[in-house]
């Protein structure tokens, strides 16, 4: 896990933008070594761009709350989304 965090963290403050896949890679990796708090962390810092907003990179989450049967886990990550979706809305207006 430490390792993984190191990576990241290494790869952020190399590049102004990250884009999807290495968010959806570094999530997938995480939840792989059963850090979820990690993963979620992750998944806070992501901001999408648009114009489409990249629904795998919740749905990993989503999937793991779901074999776990967390209801209340899905039903805010799925508030997030839209959260996350306006924020990219509103970039993408301002831009």
């Amino acid at each position: 896990k430490g390792e993984v965090h190191r990576l990241w963290e290494d790869e952020c403050k190399k590049k102004e933008k990250l884009e999807a896949d290495e968010y959806r890679n570094v999530i997938s990796s995480l939840l792989k070594l059963d850090d979820v708090e990690g993963a979620e962390k992750v998944y806070g810092e992501w901001e999408p761009d648009g114009p489409k907003l990249d629904l795998s990179i919740p749905g990993l989450l989503i999937s793991r709350f779901c074999a776990e049967r967390n209801e209340l886990r899905v039903g805010e990550l799925m508030s997030s989304i839209g959260k996350k979706r306006n924020g990219m809305h509103l970039r993408m207006v301002r831009a």
